[in-house]
């Protein structure tokens, strides 16, 4: 007879390699059927940790935790932590990264912040606030010990995972239970300095207040010695690298950052560079469940800082590459959807559309007059221009005429001329080029600017001309 073992927590990596698919598909299915499945109410004092009703909710005072644990027979424990979400004033659960508990060999628990669902559904990133009168994360580790006592695990077997906001929560707690291990994916270490901190004034919360002090900054991470603290940061997040990193290496007194590997002690950063901006920001370029699972076991290894850094590295490389890939595919729909059915006198490139930025040269001037549409971060807002040589003088007194006439600002930089109306909305992108490129267009023909006549355009550009519609 062979063992009996719960199908939920199949460890994927003990399967013969013939039924990995089917195991797979079991496990990464199975979960997603019990996150629908109404929670079971406890009060913190009458429970003990026991996590095989899997969708559970945890009361104590006036915080209530939703939680959804994946039982285990292997003594670790993986703590997941929710981060904050743009859709303010809707309430909803969401347990992040819950589709990675089939990946991990332990006991798994999603603990969502009740900060929205406590102040106020305008919040965006709560940080595990919890009330004016009651903060959420010593709950937390009241909520852990239970499930550490029922499992047996000890500390040093107990991870906090969370990214942003939940990646601040990750690394307080691992604070709060001493030798437990804290990996955070670009968190906040001081929460005043985050933008999405000013919603609370909204609420009449004032975060100034010095009783929340512990519950807003990470300073006191410097004085644990036990436990261990990964923050893994995007230097190309400005507001992650200037905002929250450099003013911690300043208080702490520690020496500047590095790109790659950078110990403190017990205090590990791992700087990389992401400079990605379609499918998701720059503060969002985190791991996926694999990268992370490479990320953990490199820092778990026993051997030297030079070839954990360079294993680590090549982690970043394939992160990276996965993310550049997504932005292309991205853009590539993104110019596609903006141009269908354009009937408008340019040059497209279709060949080289799969970046934030792209020109399209005007037809009969394509050496002297183009267009350039760039996307801003997810592709929100887009700038347009129509654009030329600055020692064009000919073209100069056409651009003055059209800022004149107030089809945007004037101005000249690196040697170029631009005409630019300004940031626009995504909604109304493609209705604002298309008039623009129109309008635009017609007063260049109209004073009859000496040009080139493109009958045959190269291989892999489109034209298309308004005025000689089939």
């Amino acid at each position: 007879m062979g063992r009996q073992r719960d199908e939920a927590s199949w460890p994927l990596g003990e399967i013969c390699p013939i039924q990995y698919e089917e195991a797979r598909a079991r496990v990464i299915k199975h979960p997603r059927r019990l996150l629908t499945v109404p929670p079971v109410q406890y009060h913190l004092d009458d429970w003990f940790g026991d996590l095989r009703e899997r969708r559970i909710n945890v009361r104590d005072g006036e915080i209530t935790l939703e939680c959804f644990g994946t039982p285990s027979k292997t003594r670790k424990l993986y703590v997941f932590l929710s981060s904050g979400r743009s859709r303010k004033g809707k309430v909803g659960t969401r347990f992040e990264r819950v589709s990675w508990h089939p990946w991990f060999n332990g006991v798994c628990l999603n603990i969502e912040d009740p900060t929205r669902k406590t102040v106020s559904s305008t919040i965006t990133a709560g940080w595990y606030f919890g009330s004016e009168e009651q903060h959420a994360l010593p709950i937390v580790v009241s909520l852990v010990n239970k499930v550490q006592n029922f499992f047996g695990i000890a500390n040093e077997d107990t991870y906090f995972i969370g990214s942003s906001s939940g990646g601040f929560a990750a690394l307080w707690l691992a604070d709060a239970i001493e030798g437990a291990i804290g990996i955070a994916g670009n968190p906040q270490f001081y929460v005043r300095n985050w933008p999405d901190s000013k919603r609370f004034s909204k609420v009449n919360i004032d975060l100034n207040n010095n009783s929340f002090e512990d519950r807003l900054n990470l300073d006191h991470l410097k004085l644990n010695k036990r436990s261990r603290f990964v923050s893994v940061v995007n230097v190309k997040s400005k507001r992650d690298y200037e905002q929250q990193l450099i003013p911690l290496l300043q208080r702490w007194g520690l020496s500047p950052v590095r790109y790659g590997v950078n110990n403190y002690g017990n205090f590990h950063i791992y700087c990389r560079s992401n400079n990605n901006g379609g499918v998701n920001s720059p503060h969002h370029a985190f791991d996926n469940v694999h990268e992370f699972q490479l990320l953990l076991n490199l820092y778990e290894l026993k051997t030297d800082t030079a070839t954990k850094a360079k294993f680590l590295n090549s982690v970043q490389e394939m992160q990276s590459n996965r993310l550049s890939l997504q932005d292309k595919i991205f853009y590539t729909k993104l110019w596609a959807k903006f141009l269908s059915k354009a009937r408008l006198p340019i040059l497209i490139p279709w060949d080289s559309l799969d970046a934030n930025t792209a020109n399209f040269p005007l037809k009969r001037y394509r050496n002297r007059v183009y267009y350039n549409v760039s996307w801003g971060e997810q592709a929100k807002t887009v700038v347009i221009s129509i654009r030329a040589k600055q020692k064009d003088k000919e073209v100069a007194a056409v651009f003055r005429r059209l800022a004149e006439l107030g089809f945007g600002k004037h101005l000249c930089k690196n040697g170029v001329r631009i005409l630019s109306n300004g940031r626009i909305d995504c909604a109304l992108s493609k209705v604002q080029f298309t008039d623009f490129v129109r309008r635009t267009s017609r007063e260049l023909y109209s004073n009859q600017i000496s040009g080139e006549r493109v009958d045959n355009p190269p291989l892999g550009v489109t034209s298309f001309d308004s005025d000689n519609r089939k």
